[in-house]
């Protein structure tokens, strides 16, 4: 997880106690990202560690879930977050909390490269509109 603010907070607990099995919480501050990874650890048993953001953030190996829980990305600014996307494995699942705009930087590039990857394994280029409509259609709209 990218970040450990409020929002942060809430959501590394919540993915212990819905059955992550190790957490690593990447921020800028060790003393709030390790306080994080203390709470996840005491409220759900899960081990949390903290790691230290500095420049373009490696992905650990391994991470099935990344989630950005920053502010980068948010409208109007619509800072990069950066991460070394080629250390991003392909079948890792992209989360931003930011919902303004609803496509934020950090999703949009994680979307161009899982659209290739989709290619790649295929052999079919992927329609963009047909996942939007099943992203629609799933959510309700």
């Amino acid at each position: 997880m990218l970040g450990a603010g409020g929002a942060g907070r809430a959501m590394a607990v919540e993915m212990a106690w819905a059955g992550a099995a190790h957490l690593t919480l990447v921020t800028r501050r060790q003393e709030q990202g390790q306080e994080v990874a203390d709470t996840v650890t005491r409220a759900a048993g899960v081990p949390a560690v903290w790691a230290s953001w500095q420049g373009e953030v490696v992905v650990p190996a391994g991470t099935s879930l990344l989630m950005n829980a920053t502010h980068l990305g948010c409208a109007p600014a619509l800072e990069l977050v950066p991460v070394r996307w080629d250390s991003v494995d392909p079948a890792c699942v992209v989360v931003d909390v930011i919902t303004n705009p609803r496509i934020t930087p950090f999703l949009a590039t994680a979307r161009r490269l899982a659209m290739q990857i989709f290619e790649q394994w295929t052999g079919v280029p992927p329609e963009e509109a047909v996942f939007q409509r099943a992203v629609a259609e799933a959510l309700g709209e």
